[in-house]
């Protein structure tokens, strides 16, 4: 056997129970910051609600302000795994990007 032979690079990609966690992740993140943001609204126009749902309200936005990063990390290794990718994933990606000082907001405003 040729020891100089190529072996396959294997790249890492985080997966949850076998699925890439971007897209799970993305979901998410989808899901979370519209919650926030109506928990928020609900939570100002009722401020009786505020006791009892101020802080879930601020956890769920917290939750949402950490997965931005893990889902843009997430997305960086998947597309590397995959060679690259169309102009599409490129402007998925710009948009990621300019995505976590939005994110914060809800985060701050609970």
């Amino acid at each position: 056997m040729n020891s100089s032979a190529t072996r396959p690079v294997v790249l890492s990609v985080i997966t949850i129970d076998g699925l890439p966690a971007h897209p799970l992740l993305v979901h998410a993140v989808v899901v979370l910051f519209p919650l926030a943001a109506v928990g928020t609204l609900a939570v100002v126009a009722r401020p009786v609600w505020r006791r009892g749902f101020g802080v879930p309200v601020f956890l769920v936005a917290l939750v949402g302000l950490i997965a931005v990063p893990l889902t843009t990390t997430t997305g960086e290794q998947l597309k590397t795994a995959l060679g690259g990718g169309s102009p599409l994933v490129a402007v998925h990606e710009q948009r990621a990007e300019h995505l976590l000082p939005y994110a914060g907001c809800p985060a701050q405003t609970s």
